[in-house]
């Protein structure tokens, strides 16, 4: 496993709030889980991102700035951008995990299973960025769970992205995972 900090492209912010880093292939190591996750008929993710803010949070951040007057909402939209920019993200690549999550009925029903695997990141920056955000809009918006979605794979037909969100450290430990030891993936 790669312990080399990678400092990425500055992240895009999305007008709805959602912001994430765009990463290219060399800033992503597959190491030998590849050859395992296509065997096992998982799709390689080539839209490789770390999700700085989610839909959920960026949600959260309209409804906060919802409530403030239109001249008090542009200035917290360019604090907001800023932080953005002025933020490190430089990340270093940890442990994979293999997780599965399913979605059930209201009958417990299950009605689609996903599988993925990740690689999760350490990004010191995340933390401090999401204390000056929640501090500037007096929001407890939960830290999102820094981690790349290498492979995945689901069982809805003609599904463009079968990943599992992970927003947060709580929906991490909430999931079904298995962490991969990329040694025993290179024997």
């Amino acid at each position: 496993m790669s312990k080399t900090c990678i400092e990425p492209k500055k992240p895009i912010l999305y007008k709805d709030f959602h912001i994430s880093i765009k990463l290219t292939k060399n800033q992503v190591d597959l190491v030998d889980i590849a050859i395992i996750a296509r065997r096992q008929g998982f799709r390689e993710q080539t839209d490789r991102h770390i999700t700085i803010l989610s839909d959920i949070a960026g949600e959260q951040i309209e409804n906060a700035i919802s409530k403030l007057s239109a001249g008090r909402t542009k200035i917290i939209k360019n604090k907001i951008k800023s932080l953005v920019e002025d933020t490190d993200w430089k990340f270093k690549p940890q442990k994979i995990f293999y997780l599965t999550k399913e979605t059930k009925d209201d009958d417990g029903n299950i009605l689609e299973k996903r599988e993925s695997f990740i690689r999760v990141v350490d990004m010191p920056g995340m933390g401090i960025f999401y204390k000056k955000l929640n501090k500037l809009l007096g929001t407890r918006i939960p830290v999102q769970f820094p981690h790349i979605t290498l492979f995945s794979k689901g069982e809805l037909p003609n599904c463009k992205y079968y990943g599992i969100p992970v927003n947060s450290k709580n929906e991490f430990r909430k999931l079904k995972t298995r962490e991969i030891s990329e040694e025993s993936n290179s024997k």
